[in-house]
């Protein structure tokens, strides 16, 4: 028998903290995902800085609330799920404020500027009654779940090492003004905590924990033209970073991410195993909107990577567009497949031993 309408459970409202049209993530990814998903999500509306940022965004988006305030959007019984896409630093009190309102949250990667800022977070999401999400999506590319699929069954054999290099996009010899304070070290936007975090919580999700760490960062471009503008800027966050370790497995892990453009790839991903080897390429140095062209060597490899082998038309909202599928299931059916607070601490805490295996030239232990 056909589904009544009236039987079918209502779509979650969204509001968004943080939309500039045209040159956000939130307008780029976070809208068109939601808009793909009309039975599970609705937008409500959004709140910026200021209540003109907000009606400006909302006549250009044609749709939605313009809130005149954070707290004004957060009182709206229309709003179930709250999306924060504000810079990194602003992340943590707007994201206290949402919990502390009952609001199920979906906060975009970083969760925080530093390990203690997370720390906190995940003590106040285990407190509140709503659920809490993170914005990583690269954990639910089509790429990455092969790729845990086929280590997972074993056809690699034992996993000898990883290799990973990669550009960062972003961070290079300029950049746009908008992007100006992520050279802030303090910012807590930068190639080790966004691209190098992205990297290692799908690395991690393929290959299982990384156990130790030793590292290099280093800020190789001090001072970087600022684009249309002609000016400099300064910098002290790190555009190189290498690091050098053992995943729980015993495997080698080796990462290099260096900031700018690409030469070629934007980033190479190996996998060698004991019985065969995976090599993944893709055009963007950033594992969580890139496209996967797969290739390989090991028992059955002609099947699985058949799918893979030529990267597809990839638009930047397809992994937040899974990903916002795994939330609307989690909060129907009470599971547990996306990833929270709780993942990100997990993050958080391999980010600061890197940092800290950088600054005391000494190996760091990462388990759990």
């Amino acid at each position: 028998m056909t589904e009544r309408l009236s039987e079918r459970p209502r779509p979650f409202g969204v509001g968004f903290i943080g939309v500039e049209p045209a040159r956000s993530w939130a307008w780029a990814a976070h809208l068109p995902a939601i808009k793909r998903l009309p039975e599970d999500f609705r937008f409500v509306g959004l709140a910026n800085r200021s209540v003109e940022s907000s009606r400006r965004a909302a006549a250009v988006l044609g749709e939605g609330r313009a809130f005149d305030s954070i707290d004004d959007l957060l009182a709206s019984d229309e709003v179930d799920l709250v999306v924060v896409t504000v810079k990194a630093a602003h992340h943590a009190p707007i994201v206290e404020r949402v919990l502390a309102r009952g609001k199920h949250v979906f906060c975009e990667w970083p969760l925080a500027v530093n390990l203690t800022e997370a720390e906190a977070l995940v003590r106040l999401a285990a407190e509140a009654k709503a659920r809490s999400f993170i914005g990583k999506q690269g954990r639910v590319g089509e790429a990455l779940c092969a790729i845990r699929e086929i280590v997972g069954s074993g056809a690699l054999g034992n996993i000898l090492s990883t290799t990973v290099v990669g550009a960062a996009g972003v961070w290079g010899a300029s950049i746009a003004r908008a992007n100006v304070y992520s050279l802030e070290v303090t910012q807590g936007a930068n190639v080790l905590t966004v691209v190098v975090g992205h990297m290692l919580a799908a690395l991690e999700f393929a290959l299982g924990q990384v156990d130790s760490v030793n590292a290099v960062l280093s800020t190789g471009r001090p001072w970087v033209k600022v684009e249309s503008e002609g000016g400099m800027a300064a910098a002290t966050a790190p555009d190189q970073v290498a690091i050098c370790g053992t995943l729980a497995s015993g495997a080698v892990l080796s990462v290099h991410y260096r900031g700018g453009l690409p030469s070629g790839a934007g980033i190479t991903w190996e996998v060698y195993g004991s019985d065969g080897m995976l090599r993944l390429e893709g055009a963007s140095g950033q594992n969580q909107m890139t496209t996967y062209t797969i290739t390989g060597s090991f028992p059955g490899a002609e099947t699985a990577l058949a799918p893979f082998g030529a990267a597809a038309a990839h638009h930047p909202g397809d992994n937040v567009a899974r990903l916002y599928a795994a939330i609307a299931r989690d909060l129907r059916e009470g599971t547990r497949t996306a990833p929270d607070f709780e993942d990100a601490l997990r993050t958080h805490r391999l980010i600061a031993a890197i940092e800290n295996a950088a600054t005391t030239g000494q190996k760091q232990y990462c388990r759990s």
